[in-house]
């Protein structure tokens, strides 16, 4: 016992090389002795000092966190909504992006899991390019009525938990948009004011070409984890005063806003190319593959469930344990990317039937990460950071704990870390590592600075795809 504790002392202090101590004053040696006494004694006398059975997030830490992606982000407000998505109507894994005036359109979908159906409107709003509010009047970005009805609706059936499902497809009847740019929609009851959902997407034109290649980084200390991504754009004759100024591009690695490059310049222009390549901004830290859930059927274990049961009907499903891969070697397995998609066995109607299961997550780790709280993270939390995704630290069984409600389909999901010593940055390697073989999509758009008209145009995207 007197043996455990000390071990527990020596990863508190973090004590390093007994040459460290050689340096010290003979005061701050005589403090830190007399410390250490105290500290042991205290340790043995009370095991619970060195650690109180479950550590949760500092509540005022994680506020913080809320309040600054909760605005203009993506984010579901009310607790009852579940299962958002916001993909091509056709192909449930695609991105919200579409083309201006093509004829293409968005599904929105989600499941409300109070006892009654409610009246759900809609607006969307167009925003600037780093997706701040925009002072714009309706009728400058669409036609049609501002606040418009969600009028597709259904109940579940046999499903064990109850729920309404919503759908609406945008652009319609009732609103058209009529130029390019980011935009958002939000679902509210009476007043637009409040929110209960928030999703993003984008809207282009296809002005310009946009030619690249993702390519393993060949920097001595970038080679083993980072993508690297010279690319063109060709104006194809579009006016532009001052390319340097007037064109921002963003990469996002699998439409992934929190981690998005921008900044880029050309390293040189010929005729109407814009050639990006051979800068910092062109590398990026390759990532992982996501984490993969399968509780498509509950009448069996699929590869990484640990265990399912019912309790008093509901169930529940304990994933195995799951462990950092910073140091880990890459491991290719098939992933979606951070999304999602809904499916249950033998059922044609899953979005109806499919039902809500209790899933478990555990991450084990010796001791806490203290420079920040550890989220669930990827399409199953919106791709954000709130109470609903934020795990706690379990001292008595060295883990990190969390159950979500999620219906039943497939699911990827990585673990993230806000540093809050980073102004709560997210840092994705710190857990899942970097490997320069991981398969991303990098999505890229290219904004033009409308001076003219006011507004930031998307005038091109591609979707560059790993490829080795």
């Amino acid at each position: 016992m007197f043996y455990q504790k000390l071990i527990q002392i020596k990863k508190i202090l973090r004590l390093g090389k007994p040459q460290l101590f050689r340096v010290c004053s003979a005061k701050r040696l005589l403090f830190l002795g007399g410390f250490f006494i105290l500290l042991t004694f205290s340790l043995i006398m009370s095991p619970q000092l060195a650690y109180s059975q479950v550590i949760r997030p500092d509540s005022a830490k994680l506020a913080e966190v809320v309040k600054k992606y909760r605005e203009y982000d993506n984010y579901t407000f009310l607790r009852t909504i579940k299962t958002v998505n916001l993909t091509n109507p056709d192909w449930e894994l695609s991105y919200p992006v579409l083309r201006l005036k093509s004829g293409q359109t968005l599904q929105l979908s989600f499941d409300d899991l109070a006892e009654e159906s409610e009246n759900y409107q809609y607006a969307i709003y167009h925003m600037n390019m780093d997706w701040t509010a925009k002072d714009a009047s309706f009728v400058e970005y669409a036609s049609g009525f501002e606040i418009n009805s969600i009028t597709d609706y259904e109940s579940s059936y046999s499903a064990i938990t109850p729920y309404h499902h919503y759908k609406l497809e945008i652009p319609n009847d009732d609103i058209q948009l009529n130029i390019s740019g980011n935009y958002i929609i939000e679902v509210f009851k009476d007043d637009n004011s409040k929110p209960i959902l928030r999703r993003r997407f984008v809207v282009y034109e296809s002005k310009v070409s946009i030619e690249g290649d993702v390519m393993r980084a060949m920097t001595k200390n970038q080679g083993a984890t980072s993508h690297k991504i010279p690319f063109t754009v060709d104006l194809n004759g579009l006016m532009v005063n001052d390319p340097y100024s007037e064109i921002n591009v963003k990469i996002l690695p699998n439409n992934n806003w929190k981690k998005k490059h921008e900044g880029f310049q050309p390293l040189y222009i010929r005729g109407d190319q814009l050639v990006f390549k051979d800068r910092d901004e062109n590398v990026f830290e390759a990532g992982n593959e996501y984490r993969t859930i399968n509780i498509k059927d509950l009448s069996y274990q699929a590869e990484m469930v640990a265990s399912i049961q019912r309790i008093n009907y509901d169930y529940h499903v304990k994933l195995k344990n799951d462990a950092s891969r910073r140091y880990m070697r890459y491991m290719k397995h098939q992933d979606l990317n951070g999304q999602f998609f809904i499916e249950k066995s033998n059922s044609m109607t899953p979005d109806l039937d499919a039902d809500y299961v209790y899933v478990y997550f555990t991450l084990d780790v010796e001791v806490p990460y203290l420079s920040g709280n550890l989220f669930v993270y990827g399409g199953l939390s919106d791709y954000t950071f709130g109470e609903r995704n934020v795990m706690n630290y379990n001292a008595q069984k060295k883990r990190y704990e969390l159950s979500m409600l999620l219906k039943q389909g497939f699911y990827d999901y990585q673990y993230v870390v806000l540093d809050s010593y980073l102004n709560n940055k997210p840092n994705f390697a710190t857990i899942e590592g970097n490997h320069w073989e991981t398969q991303n999509d990098y999505l890229v758009y290219v904004y033009m600075i409308d001076l003219a008209n006011g507004y930031h145009r998307v005038i091109g995207f591609k979707n560059l795809r790993t490829e080795f």
